[in-house]
């Protein structure tokens, strides 16, 4: 007959009754000597209530949401670089958070063992969410109002991987004040320990013996996973975010502008009539995102996500065949000409 195994020893009596005379601590006893770690860290999972009001906002909801401000932050930031328009995002982006606040509770609701249902969908605060879900109703939404807002999908989602990787690696501290998501017991110097963990195990030490043949004990420290993820989360971002530099630096693979590279169209015209433009990535210029250059030295900049927008208005324009008057103005009358037409130069 298989016996399970222990996988460390329990930690003196004198600490087990010291964690139950202190439920709010979390410690780590095997690191040793007199200091913050050994002798407990107060931890209270909510984090405050709103003055006048019984609403608590709670550590696990707070960085969740600070998970998902950094993500946004860092996303915005890179997008340009992709090619995309921020304004035209916005809108994948705020369908994105709500399709994976949605996911994350669906998908807790179909898979639990608890006896949620369906009617318990709104009930948010008394916990539930999977990050498998979440994920999901993120891409299936906000990839679907991505294409409606005609930007491209595979772009957006190289800006949204690492994004993920952000707000999994915050987020999961909240497990942390909730004293949850930890392994088997374990000798390592960073194993922790508190009330929550010794009663938990207590309480379902049998049932992971049978599902697992590890026979916890629930006197000796265990392993945080949650930091595991949160620092596998984090170094995955580190290692994308690297390979990308190289890979923008070596062969401007993503969703870059080589078509247009190094294309230029000029018309050889006088000094002094409005003349010459020229368009023309630079090292500059940011990848997915063209300069257009007046002879005056003024630069605009157009996304390479509208060059196919502007391409079927040209094509409407070809389709009517207007007819086509050439003259030249001095620049001083080309540009109040120009000033009458809405358009000034």
């Amino acid at each position: 007959m298989y016996l399970p195994t222990i996988l460390a020893s329990d930690v003196s009596e004198q600490m087990q009754q010291t964690m139950k005379e202190n439920p709010d601590k979390v410690y780590f006893p095997n690191l040793g000597g007199d200091n913050i770690f050994t002798n407990g860290i107060t931890i209270n999972r909510e984090m405050f209530t709103i003055p006048g009001t019984s609403f608590t906002i709670y550590w696990y909801g707070f960085l969740i949401a600070l998970g998902i401000l950094l993500a946004m932050i860092y996303g915005y930031k890179r997008m340009k670089s992709y090619g995309i328009d921020p304004d035209r995002a916005t809108d994948g982006v705020i369908g994105g958070l709500i399709g994976a606040i949605a996911g994350a509770r669906l998908y807790y609701i179909a898979f639990n063992t608890t006896g949620l249902t369906i009617k318990d969908f709104f009930k948010f605060r008394d916990g539930g969410l999977a990050i498998y879900g979440g994920i999901i109703g993120a891409i299936l939404v906000g990839g679907i109002i991505v294409k409606i807002r005609k930007l491209k999908l595979t772009a957006m989602l190289d800006v949204v991987a690492p994004c993920f990787l952000i707000g999994q690696a915050v987020g999961r501290w909240g497990n942390f004040f909730n004293q949850e998501a930890f392994g088997s017991n374990t000798d390592a110097p960073w194993g922790m320990m508190s009330y929550h963990t010794m009663y938990f195990l207590a309480d379902n030490r049998e049932s992971i013996a049978a599902s697992s043949g590890v026979n916890v004990s629930c006197f000796a420290p265990v392993h945080p996973c949650f930091l595991y993820e949160s620092l596998w989360c984090l170094l995955c971002f580190v290692i994308i975010v690297i390979a990308i530099v190289i890979i923008y630096s070596v062969s401007n693979r993503f969703n870059s502008v080589q078509d247009y590279s190094y294309s230029e169209f000029k018309e050889d015209l006088r000094d002094d009539k409005v003349t010459a433009v020229e368009i023309s990535p630079n090292s500059e210029t940011p990848t997915g995102v063209v300069n257009v250059t007046l002879l005056d030295g003024s630069v605009n900049r157009f996304y390479v996500s509208d060059v196919a927008a502007i391409e079927e208005e040209m094509k409407k324009i070809i389709k009517e065949n207007l007819e086509l008057e050439r003259f030249e103005l001095p620049r001083e009358e080309a540009i109040k000409f120009m000033e009458e037409k809405e358009e000034p130069y």
